[in-house]
């Protein structure tokens, strides 16, 4: 039998699209380290992320929505700290979108 939750119970999904030199599997390793340092083996626990890679170095964090400020946070380590290329296009709240942003940034402006 499977138990329906509520709505507003549930933590909504959040999508954090980027830029990275690195491949999926070193980005988790370092924001897992970096969330770490900042909030300890707590913080492990409680801000869960998982690393998607499109190819090209596009890479799409899927989250929960209380988790954002923690993994922001966390990437703001790695740029710093570790001297990582990683650029954030944007947070969406749905994978479509997220994709999207990273055609949104190949667009031509002004129709040129």
């Amino acid at each position: 039998m499977r138990f329906k939750i509520p709505i507003d119970l549930k933590d909504r999904r959040r999508y954090i699209s980027l830029i990275a030199e690195t491949n999926q599997e070193r980005l988790g390793d370092l924001l897992r380290g970096a969330i770490r340092e900042l909030s300890g083996v707590k913080g492990l626990s409680t801000y869960r992320f998982k690393v998607i890679g499109l190819g090209n170095g596009k890479l799409i964090l899927k989250t929960t929505e209380s988790s954002i400020h923690a993994i922001l946070s966390a990437l703001l380590t790695i740029h710093y700290e570790r001297k990582a290329a990683i650029d954030i296009k944007g947070i969406s709240g749905t994978l479509r979108k997220a994709k999207s942003l990273f055609k949104e940034d190949s667009a031509p402006i002004n129709g040129d």
